[in-house]
C-alpha cells in the first residue's frame, strides 16, 4: 500500500469504550486533543486491511456479489460512513466496522507506530503485518467495561444511524466484525418483482454469512460477524 493514510475522525475522548486514562498514561491522548490516538489507529488500520486482503478472500466478496446478478447498487460517496470512507479494502461493499483500541498495544509496538507517524512513515511492510498478526485479537475486542477490563460474557450492539440498534447487530465482543452496505436498486422493476429481488438478496447475504464470512472467522482463527446496511 501506498504512503496515504486515511484519518479516521472519532472524538475518542467521549468514547465510552476506550480506556482513556491507558490512553493518557501512553501519551494517546491529552485532556484536549486525541491526534495522536487518530493518527496512531489510522495507521494500525491501514495494516490491519493490507493483512486481511494479503490473507483472506476478502478481496473476493465483490465478484461475488456483482455476480450474484441481483443488482447490489453501490454506495456513492456520500452515501457511506466514516469506516467505508477510511476502509483501505479497496470493496464497493464491504469494509471492517470493528473499533481497533489502540491503547492495547504494549509499548514496543507503540513506539514502532508513533515513529512512522512522526516521520511520515505511512508504507505498510512485513514489520507492521507482523505485529498486526500478534495483536489484532487483542486490540479488536471491546472488553473495557465500567473502567475495568472483562474478560467474558460481554455483547457488543452495533447501532445505525437513524435506526434503533438490532438484535442481528450485535455480537460477541471478540468477533472481528464486517459491515455490507449496498444502495439503491439500480434497476427498473415492478413492484412484485422488487420484493422478489429483496427475498432473493436477503437468502444470498445470508449464504454470505454462511460461508465467506464464516471462512474469514476461521482464516483469522476469531469469530466473525456481518452487519447489512442498506441505503
Amino acid at each position: 500500500m501506498n504512503d496515504e493514510l486515511k484519518i479516521l475522525s472519532v472524538n475518542y475522548i467521549s468514547h465510552e469504550r476506550v480506556n482513556i486514562e491507558l490512553a493518557k498514561a501512553k501519551n494517546l491522548i491529552t485532556d484536549n486533543s486525541c491526534e495522536r490516538y487518530q493518527l496512531v489507529q489510522s495507521l494500525y488500520k491501514k495494516a490491519f486491511d493490507a493483512y486481511l486482503v494479503k490473507n483472506t478472500d476478502i478481496s473476493k466478496l465483490d465478484e461475488l456479489i456483482d455476480n450474484s446478478n441481483l443488482y447490489f447498487g453501490a454506495a456513492s460517496y456520500n452515501e457511506m460512513d466514516d469506516y467505508q470512507k477510511f476502509s483501505y479494502i479497496n470493496s464497493k461493499y464491504i469494509y471492517v466496522r470493528s473499533f481497533i483500541f489502540i491503547e492495547k498495544l504494549d509499548d514496543n509496538d507503540l513506539k514502532i507506530l508513533c515513529d512512522r507517524i512522526v516521520n511520515t512513515r505511512y508504507n505498510i511492510d512485513e514489520e507492521l503485518l507482523n505485529m498486526v498478526e500478534r495483536t489484532y485479537r487483542t486490540v479488536i475486542t471491546d472488553n473495557f467495561i465500567n473502567g475495568i477490563y472483562k474478560e467474558k460474557g460481554i455483547m457488543v450492539m452495533y447501532s445505525l444511524p437513524g435506526v434503533d440498534a438490532l438484535l442481528s447487530n450485535a455480537f460477541d465482543n471478540d468477533t472481528l466484525v464486517f459491515n455490507l452496505r449496498y444502495g439503491k436498486n439500480p434497476v427498473q422493476m415492478s413492484d412484485q418483482e422488487y420484493i422478489k429481488n429483496l427475498e432473493d438478496k436477503d437468502a444470498f447475504i445470508e449464504k454470505i454469512k454462511e460461508t465467506e464470512i464464516a471462512k474469514l472467522g476461521e482464516v483469522m482463527g476469531c469469530k466473525a460477524g456481518l452487519i447489512v446496511v442498506t441505503i
